[in-house]
């Protein structure tokens, strides 16, 4: 070492003895503890820090899950709604076929008491034109007899 750099050694080395004197045994010991407790303390402050960056993203977390679940249930709704106005709209349609379903029925009731007493009516007309038609025959046979006989009827 040379003896330039040996000087200013001894000088700072003074320096520093004479501030060791200052602060005293208590300042010493205080400031050998305060190394550590600025490094708890800068710990600290770090921490908190990213609890805050933490408590942010956790905040902005939910405010994008509150905007996506209120979509879902926004879309759930609407399509519940479509899915309701579809479901209601076959069950008037299925409705409306039963009620025509339940006319045609009624309608054929009707068409068949009307088809039995047109049939009534026409079993009468039957027998009437089956004892005119036996009644013509009698005669038409009793015609042609007196004939064959030589006779007028």
């Amino acid at each position: 070492m040379d003896a330039t750099v040996l000087t200013q050694v001894v000088t700072a080395l003074t320096v520093i003895a004479r501030i060791v004197d200052s602060l005293g045994v208590g300042g010493v010991i205080a400031l050998a503890l305060a190394g550590p407790v600025v490094v708890v303390l800068a710990v600290m402050v770090l921490s908190y820090l990213n609890g805050v960056k933490l408590a942010r993203i956790i905040e902005a977390y939910r405010a994008d899950a509150d905007a996506r679940f209120e979509a879902y249930r926004n879309d759930s709704e609407r399509r519940f709604d479509a899915y309701r106005e579809l479901a209601d709209k076959t069950l008037s349609q299925h409705g409306d076929a039963l009620s025509e379903t339940r006319l045609y029925y009624s309608n054929n009731v009707e068409l068949v008491r009307g088809f039995e007493r047109m049939c009534k009516d026409f079993a009468g007309v039957i027998s009437l034109n089956s004892t005119n038609m036996q009644k013509l025959a009698d005669r038409i046979e009793a015609i042609l007899s007196c004939l064959n006989k030589g006779g007028s009827a």
